[in-house]
């Protein structure tokens, strides 16, 4: 009961840092049980109240690709036109339970930047198991909702865009791959820096943007 009342204050993107950490803690105990064909969905936007809070849900549940719609529409719908996709090769919501700064110590945080976006998101969701055809079929749905063909950025190209808030525009940023097996190395699990400084060069450009963090596949596979 106390782990759904934590998930229910990440989705509402209410939580400070180390509630929001402590909670991703509590929501891998409840994602345990998901298979290698499920991955986490973090989102979060510069836009206040894009999110209702959702019904509790029980230990283990797999979000599918019509609940994941209705849970990206208001945000494509009523929120920001220019919408970040952080596409990590492999993760897993353990990844933020063992190197995440759950006790609200950054200095050991691998997500220092992702910690610090969630943080400060008038708006956040977290989703720690998505059914894998719902993650396949995301940009193609991205695309379709906002009439924009995805862009492949890095921080080169994006310091080149001329981004503003009535044209749409889907980024795709495809962080490094990485080759370690099972619970991958602190500094591997995902180029944190590569998120802070792309919401950097967003904040300094004054551009509101929706984002999301998932992966192309889980970094540790299911337990029996």
């Amino acid at each position: 009961m106390m782990a759904a009342t934590v998930v229910s204050r990440i989705r509402t993107g209410t939580g400070r840092a180390p509630v929001m950490w402590l909670s991703l803690s509590l929501v891998a105990v409840a994602a345990a049980v998901a298979t290698e064909q499920q991955v986490p969905l973090v989102l979060w936007s510069s836009d206040r109240n894009l999110w209702a809070p959702v019904a509790d849900t029980h230990e283990g549940h797999i979000t599918s690709d019509m609940q994941l719609s209705t849970y990206l529409d208001p945000a494509l719908e009523l929120g920001p036109r220019n919408v970040l996709l952080f596409l990590q090769d492999k993760l897993s919501i353990e990844d933020f339970t063992a190197y995440g700064g759950v006790f609200g110590n950054k200095q050991d945080s691998a997500f220092s930047n992702l910690e610090n976006a969630l943080d400060l998101a008038p708006s956040s969701l977290v989703l720690p198991a998505v059914d894998w055809y719902a993650i396949s079929t995301l940009t193609t749905y991205l695309q379709e909702k906002l009439g924009a063909s995805p862009l492949h950025v890095d921080l080169a190209t994006l310091k080149e865009l001329k981004l503003n808030a009535s044209l749409p525009a889907l980024l795709l940023i495809r962080l490094p791959y990485t080759a370690s097996s099972g619970l991958m190395a602190p500094r591997e699990v995902l180029t944190d820096e590569v998120i802070g400084q792309v919401l950097s060069t967003l904040k300094s450009e004054d551009v509101p943007y929706t984002a999301a963090l998932t992966a192309v596949r889980p970094s540790r596979v299911a337990r029996d």
